[in-house]
């Protein structure tokens, strides 16, 4: 049984793996993404899995997205076993619509950490308009689940977690009362995939606000990212 807990609550495309990587660096976990399906099915295997993100000092540290959370739902799993004496971090990116083109891009490059050696395709207004309302709802979601269970978690913009993470990742050391470190770790920001394309694509889907069409083969029942919505 993990000492104390530390959940990055997200989705997708908002620094998680940046913020992460710091943690890991402040001694706060051994942080992952425990809860990943990627095939895994079993209950007792994923919690098996969890439990690998328990670090020697007995301080469990993992990232879980909103469709990754409903699965603990589902199983009626009690939160309070899987993350005993948790601190809750709220990951969140206030521009979803660039969330959403970055989301795109990662998925159709495959290149999630870097920007893709060629030209990406370009990006249906309907399809982003769809996986924006996705990304919105899945925040929405965590906003609603912490209200209902009188949790106030500590809340992380991406905006402000990319101007400046060693800050940004200092501060929830701090407030989760880690002072382990003398000096703040090197956390280099990835390369981005947005680029002068993108700022196009944006303003016009901003301009025109198309009606919302799932990305081909993306639907909200079914074995992926955008299958566990609902």
């Amino acid at each position: 049984m993990p000492s104390s807990t530390t959940v990055v609550a997200c989705t997708p495309r908002t620094g998680s793996s940046l913020l992460c990587r710091g943690l890991r660096a402040y001694g706060l976990g051994n942080f992952n993404e425990w809860f990943r399906g990627e095939g895994v099915r079993s209950q007792e295997l994923q919690l098996a899995r969890a439990r690998l993100g328990t670090d020697s000092e007995g301080v469990f540290g993992c990232k879980v997205h909103w469709h990754q959370m409903t699965r603990l739902l589902r199983w009626a799993v009690a939160i309070e076993d899987v993350f005993p004496s948790a601190g809750w971090i709220h990951l969140y990116r206030r521009d979803t619509a660039a969330q959403a083109m970055s989301l795109l891009r990662a998925e159709a490059t495959g290149y999630w950490f870097a920007q893709s050696p060629e030209s990406p395709p370009d990006v249906d207004l309907s399809e982003l308009a769809y996986v924006d309302r996705v990304l919105q709802f899945h925040d929405h979601c965590w906003t609603a689940w912490f209200a209902s269970r009188g949790i106030d978690p500590y809340r992380i913009a991406y905006e402000d977690l990319a101007v400046n993470p060693q800050a940004t990742t200092g501060g929830v050391a701090h407030i989760l009362g880690h002072r382990r470190l003398e000096e703040m770790p090197d956390l280099p920001i990835r390369q981005p995939h947005d680029d002068a394309r993108d700022a196009e694509f944006l303003e016009s889907y901003r301009l025109t606000q198309p009606e919302p069409q799932a990305p081909k083969g993306w639907t909200l029942s079914g074995p992926s990212f955008w299958r566990t919505a609902a």
